[in-house]
């Protein structure tokens, strides 16, 4: 039996980076380490995270971050794929994020239409299409 295979694409939550000490949490330690123990060997679970990833606009200090952009070729590397878990929009809108209110769900919405929608599913023969799970940030509120 083949292992079902899931690529969970995102930013530095993905990655597993830890904010005490700038390196990155171990294998057994990341939210996605944790989930491929929950799910056994039946499953396989894909890590793609970097630090800074944003949604669809660029990094105007680093540069090449652009979740959007990044997407197809990852996408290639990884097929065949059943499951795509996005989890991308905190860097849009964080303290020192890149977009204004409003502009993350923009974003959002235009990487899975433009990107996911097509590119995604093209990779994907007749009997294996790609299901998808989109993961937003949460919202944050000051004092909260």
């Amino acid at each position: 039996m083949d292992k079902k295979r899931i690529l969970i694409y995102g930013d530095s939550n993905t990655h597993g980076f830890r904010v005490d000490n700038g390196l990155r949490f171990d294998k057994n330690t990341r939210w996605t380490g944790l989930c491929q123990y929950l799910l056994g060997d039946t499953y396989e679970i894909l890590e793609e995270g970097l630090n800074g990833r944003t949604s669809v606009w660029e990094d105007p200090v680093e540069g090449d971050k652009c979740g959007l952009r990044h997407l197809p070729p990852i996408l290639a590397s990884h097929t065949p794929l059943d499951l795509l878990i996005i989890m991308l929009g905190t860097n849009d809108a964080g303290e020192e994020g890149i977009m204004k209110d409003g502009r993350v769900n923009i974003g959002d919405n235009d990487l899975l239409r433009v990107h996911l929608l097509d590119a995604a599913l093209k990779l994907e023969n007749e009997t294996n299409k790609v299901k998808l799970i989109k993961v937003s940030p949460t919202a944050h509120i000051d004092g909260v």
